[in-house]
């Protein structure tokens, strides 16, 4: 093998590795949804930011500023209950411990998916008491 074959294969390599390093997440919905919730309990701004599109996360950061970590309460005992996959939208459903049922809407951006939740602070925020399906819309 000459200097230049080796080379051109060094390089083939180290290409290759940084390409893997830096796709983009695989995780499915419910995984960055089940993320997105753990963080938003315990205040980890940095992974609710992350895990989610630039909108919602600005209008969490916002919501906390002006109320403090107890602006959200996010329900123990929650179960996906199934994910609904359409195009770049999804929607993951929960069942919390107390009977009650919650969905996340989610976007895919980049080729990873992201809580879309500003919809639902939204409509939230105006009285709407249904959580908006991006799906069924």
């Amino acid at each position: 093998m000459t200097h230049t074959t080796t080379r051109k294969m060094v390089l083939l390599v180290v290409f290759a590795l940084g390409a893997t390093a830096c796709s983009k997440s695989g995780d499915t919905p419910t995984q960055v949804a089940d993320k997105f919730y753990d963080a938003l309990a315990t205040g980890d701004l940095e992974t609710v930011r992350k895990e989610s599109t630039p909108e919602t996360a600005t209008l969490i950061e916002t919501l906390v500023s002006k109320n403090g970590q107890d602006a959200f309460q996010v329900p123990e005992g929650r179960t996906a209950d199934g994910e609904t996959i359409s195009g770049d939208q999804a929607v993951v459903r929960y069942r919390n411990a107390d009977g009650s049922e919650a969905a996340v809407p989610l976007v895919k951006l980049g080729g990873a998916w992201k809580v879309d939740f500003h919809t639902v602070i939204k409509a939230a925020s105006q009285g709407n008491a249904g959580i908006p399906d991006p799906i069924s819309e």
